[in-house]
């Protein structure tokens, strides 16, 4: 009888009741819970700026329309030129963009230029100071100088510019690129001569081009 009464004695002051059968967590472990997820959050919302913030180095802005301005001076052996140029345009990824371009160049010799292009970029890499390649492919519309009244008929041609450059951004807009390559404009003009004879002289640009402006 005696140890009947003692087991029953153990068995009431070991074990207290378990907290968990009340159905409710403590205050510290649902303290703990809320902090990790808290924590977890916190880390996961700086992934993703981080990743943005690498992204936002690739042209100074995240992947989507931009806007560049800038001219080219035009030298070749036979003069100088210069274009002024905007082009509006989409960054596709991390590496290539391509937009339309309009421009309009200054030769005075005797016919100015109004091209529209395509004009697309290959970035060599996506971080700090970028080198890419371009390529600008169109047709130009010519527009006869004032000063210059022996031409009956003028025209314009095919536009062709590929070139190698460097985009300088970063976190900050703008960006600043400098950029040179080789330019081919085409041009023509046309005059009534004698016995309705019509003397078409066809007029070819090849010219180095030096480039510099800002990318939005």
């Amino acid at each position: 009888m005696v140890a009947a009464g003692l087991v029953t004695l153990m068995m009431s002051t070991v074990l207290p009741e378990p907290v968990w059968a009340t159905g409710d967590r403590p205050e510290s472990v649902q303290s703990e819970r809320f902090e990790y997820d808290l924590t977890k959050r916190a880390r996961m919302e700086g992934d993703r700026s981080k990743s943005a913030s690498v992204n936002e180095q690739v042209n100074g802005h995240l992947s989507g329309y931009y806007n560049r301005t800038g001219f080219d001076l035009l030298t070749g052996g036979s003069g100088t030129g210069i274009r002024l140029q905007m082009v509006n345009g989409y960054q596709f990824n991390e590496r290539f963009s391509a937009g339309i371009g309009i421009g309009y160049v200054f030769y005075h010799d005797p016919v100015d230029l109004v091209p529209v292009y395509a004009d697309m970029v290959y970035q060599l890499r996506d971080d700090g100071f970028i080198p890419f390649l371009y390529l600008k492919a169109g047709f130009s519309v010519g527009i006869l100088r004032d000063d210059f009244r022996i031409a009956d008929r003028h025209g314009g041609g095919p536009l062709l510019n590929p070139g190698f450059g460097i985009l300088f951004s970063g976190k900050s807009e703008p960006g600043i690129y400098l950029t040179t390559g080789f330019n081919l404009d085409n041009s023509y003009i046309e005059r009534e001569a004698f016995g309705d004879r019509v003397i078409k002289d066809s007029i070819s640009y090849r010219r180095i081009s030096l480039g510099f402006g800002l990318l939005f």
